[in-house]
C-alpha cells in the first residue's frame, strides 16, 4: 500500500468531518472537541499556511487576482481578498479552485501525524473545513457534521464579529450553499442557536455514540 493510499485510507477510518456555513458555529464546535481531548484540524489554518510568503499558493492568488491583494509587507491581504472574491462568485470559485490543492496535501500532511485518543475514548479526530460538500468529499470522511443556526443570525453574527454591516455580512452568506442545505448532507447537525449548555450538551451526546473502529 502506498504513503498515499494508506493516508487516505487512515482519514476515511478515523477523520470526521466538521462543516457548515459561514458564522454558524463550527469554531466552537471545534473548541469543545478539543478541550475534550479531541485533535481539530482546521481548513483556515491550513488556508493560511498554504499563503505565506514564498509559497507556491500565494503566487498562484497574486498571478490570478494582482499585488492588490498583498499587503505592503508582501503578505496577503485577506480583508481585501475576501471582499473582492465574495462580491463576484466566478472570482471565488477561482480562489478556491488554487487554494484547495494546496490545503488538501497540507491536511494529509497533518493527518499523518495525528496521535489518536488513547481508550476508552473513540479513536477519531476531526477536520473543521466549510466546503467539504461543495468539494464532493463527502466519501473521504468516516461521518459529517454540520453546524447550523438561521440566516438570519449568520448575518447578525457576520455583523458583530467581522465587523461588517447588514449588506456585506449578508453578501458573504448568500456566497455559500445555504447551512439548512448543508445540513441535509450530513450524519448528523449540531444548533449552534441555543445556550453554551445546550451546545455543549449536543457536542457530548454525539461524542458518546462514536463507535470504537
Amino acid at each position: 500500500m502506498s504513503p498515499e493510499t494508506s493516508v487516505d485510507s487512515f482519514i476515511r477510518r478515523h477523520c470526521i468531518a466538521l462543516t457548515g456555513g459561514i458564522a454558524t458555529g463550527k469554531t466552537t464546535v471545534a473548541s469543545l472537541l478539543r478541550q475534550r481531548g479531541y485533535a481539530v484540524l482546521d481548513a483556515d489554518q491550513l488556508s493560511r499556511a498554504a499563503t505565506v510568503p514564498g509559497t507556491p499558493g500565494l503566487q498562484e492568488v497574486v498571478a490570478k487576482f494582482g499585488h492588490g491583494v498583498l499587503t505592503p509587507q508582501g503578505e496577503l491581504d485577506r480583508p481585501s481578498l475576501r471582499k473582492l472574491v465574495f462580491a463576484d462568485r466566478t472570482r471565488l470559485r477561482d480562489l478556491e479552485a488554487i487554494l484547495h490543492p494546496h490545503i488538501r496535501t497540507l491536511f494529509r500532511r497533518s493527518a499523518a501525524e495525528i496521535v489518536l485518543p488513547a481508550p476508552p475514548k473513540p479513536d477519531v479526530f476531526f477536520y473543521e473545513a466549510a466546503l467539504i460538500i461543495e468539494t464532493q468529499r463527502t466519501k473521504d470522511f468516516r461521518a459529517l457534521w454540520a453546524t447550523l443556526c438561521s440566516r438570519d443570525e449568520q448575518v447578525r453574527r457576520l455583523m458583530q464579529r467581522n465587523q461588517l454591516d447588514r449588506s456585506a455580512a449578508t453578501t458573504m452568506v448568500d456566497a455559500q450553499m445555504p447551512a439548512a442545505e448543508k445540513a441535509t448532507f450530513a450524519d448528523a447537525v449540531l444548533d449552534t442557536s441555543g445556550t453554551p449548555g445546550d451546545l455543549a450538551a449536543r457536542v457530548d451526546q454525539l461524542l458518546a455514540q462514536i463507535p470504537r473502529c
